[in-house]
């Protein structure tokens, strides 16, 4: 394939965000210099998650990226960043921070993920979060972000995925990716959620399969296109998160859910309904409660087949 790059972002002193994008060497795979800068605003106690995605947001070939962090004012910023021919010295665009966060830290928790959901050339944002509504109630919740051609975030659309339970919650864990569920040429997403519930019974781990259609103004979520299982347990909150990809070479991506030590396969048809298909347990030595991020489904070997890429 053509030669990548890649964009790291860390938390940094005085409630920043340092993003650095190296040049690398194409011999040896190592660099020696990095292109950098600073993001001011952000919150630095509590989960302090921050989210990098590209995308081909212009239309261009050329893919620019956008951090995601939680502020001090307690939204969500979005900061696009481009690049100039032949520099990867990052280029601040436009950023925007319309979504607010919860104060509790435990159930505070949200993801991006970026892809063309509506077959137009163009990449778009997708925020998961956690939303605060009235008094201490919340709910799982999806908004839509376009980019226009002067790099500004256009919010297209939102809508509640899930309501909060009538049970006590204490942790929440949101995980989400993109793939090719069904027939048409736009992607949809996968928005991955769990719960930790303590000593209720019932659901704790969800995949709902969203839709976003109508120029990104209409957002499809119907409980039928759903995986739920009940996997997180009474004693500990388990690592989660989702993938796709195309595993059996259908030209459809399959969705991979992993909570704690097992993962999940499921295929879909043309309305988005979810399908088991098998499951395998990964044994691993030590404490991996806190895991993050350890779940990858991409074609490593070229064979048109995607593997399954599990780290912990």
């Amino acid at each position: 394939g053509s030669f990548k790059h890649f964009v790291a972002a860390w938390e940094a002193p005085n409630n920043s965000v340092t993003v650095s994008v190296p040049e690398i060497e194409s011999g040896t795979l190592s660099w020696t210099t990095s292109n950098i800068i600073t993001l001011t605003g952000h919150r630095s106690n509590g989960i302090t998650n921050i989210h990098v995605e590209t995308g081909n947001f212009f239309g261009n070939r050329q893919d620019e990226f956008v951090v995601a962090f939680q502020g001090v004012d307690t939204t969500i910023h979005l900061q696009l960043c481009s690049f100039n021919s032949s520099s990867l010295m990052p280029q601040l665009e436009g950023s925007i921070n319309d979504e607010r966060t919860l104060v509790n830290s435990n159930l505070n928790n949200w993801d991006i993920v970026s892809g063309d959901f509506d077959s137009d050339g163009y990449d778009d944002i997708a925020l998961l979060f956690v939303k605060p509504l009235t008094g201490s109630n919340w709910s799982l919740s999806i908004t839509i972000y376009s980019i226009d051609e002067n790099g500004n975030f256009i919010r297209k659309s939102s809508k509640e995925v899930f309501q909060q339970p009538v049970y006590q919650v204490s942790t929440i864990n949101v995980d989400g990716t993109v793939g090719a569920f069904d027939g048409d040429a736009g992607l949809e997403i996968a928005f991955g959620f769990s719960f930790f519930q303590g000593e209720e019974p019932g659901n704790d781990t969800y995949a709902y399969l969203i839709d976003v259609t109508n120029n990104l103004e209409d957002i499809t979520v119907n409980d039928s296109r759903r995986v739920a299982r009940n996997e997180v347990g009474p004693n500990d909150m388990l690592p989660f998160n989702v993938a796709a990809g195309d595993l059996n070479k259908d030209y459809r991506d399959e969705l991979v859910l992993m909570s704690g030590f097992e993962f999940f396969i499921y295929t879909t048809d043309d309305q988005l309904l979810p399908q088991f298909k098998s499951q395998e347990n990964v044994q691993t030595d030590g404490d991996n409660l806190h895991s993050d991020a350890f779940l990858a489904v991409e074609d490593m070997d070229l064979d048109l087949s995607s593997e399954i890429v599990i780290v912990k």
